[in-house]
């Protein structure tokens, strides 16, 4: 038994941890929201060098190819790859304009998909959340869309943002109940000694 305290003590030393990154994680969200157009540029031009990148990968497996087949669509793939994350690199205001209609038009089918799901499930296997949720991105999607290419000023930092702020929070969540758990172990055993 005296293992099991402490593996727990363990746990709740890289819970707080946890739990102290997971804060940090969430102030970094909140910075990321706080400044929408600096996040979507970065998140771009980060795109932008791994597109590259892997078009450079592309080039160097196509040319272990044997058959021309294989060989030209590594070569196209790789092409579109590095022009892509090219153009993403150089002209990143271009690139989260274009961003910014990939994720509009992207939540735009994912809400119309949404809605259609929750009228083919019964009420009692969360139609009403479908709904709501298939509402929210269709919203969403129709003010991306709609204020375009305004909107790609605050749409990709912004999700990006609250992202990363519910990645924050759910590391926060998940380590406190680890914490939880663990201090119940500890009781335990003291109780039992």
């Amino acid at each position: 038994m005296p293992e099991a305290a402490n593996i727990a003590g363990e746990v709740k030393s890289h819970a707080g941890w946890s739990i102290f990154l997971g804060v940090l994680i969430v102030a970094m969200g909140v910075f990321l929201v706080a400044y929408p157009f600096l996040t979507a540029a970065a998140t771009v031009l980060t795109l932008g060098i791994v597109l590259f990148g892997a078009g450079i990968v592309e080039f160097i497996l196509a040319l272990r190819f044997q058959s021309a087949g294989d060989f030209f669509l590594k070569l196209f793939s790789s092409i579109i790859y590095g022009i892509t994350g090219f153009m993403l690199f150089t002209r990143p205001v271009m690139g989260i304009a274009v961003l910014t209609v990939l994720v509009g038009s992207m939540l735009l089918v994912q809400g119309i998909f949404l809605g259609v799901l929750a009228f083919r499930v019964g009420a009692e296997r969360g139609r009403g959340w479908l709904l709501l949720d298939s509402a929210i991105t269709l919203v969403l999607s129709f003010m991306i869309l709609g204020q375009w290419p305004a909107s790609s000023v605050w749409a990709i930092g912004t999700l990006v943002g609250i992202a990363v702020i519910m990645r924050g929070i759910t590391r926060i969540a998940t380590a406190s109940a680890m914490r939880r758990v663990a201090t119940g172990i500890e009781d335990i055993y003291k109780r039992a000694a």
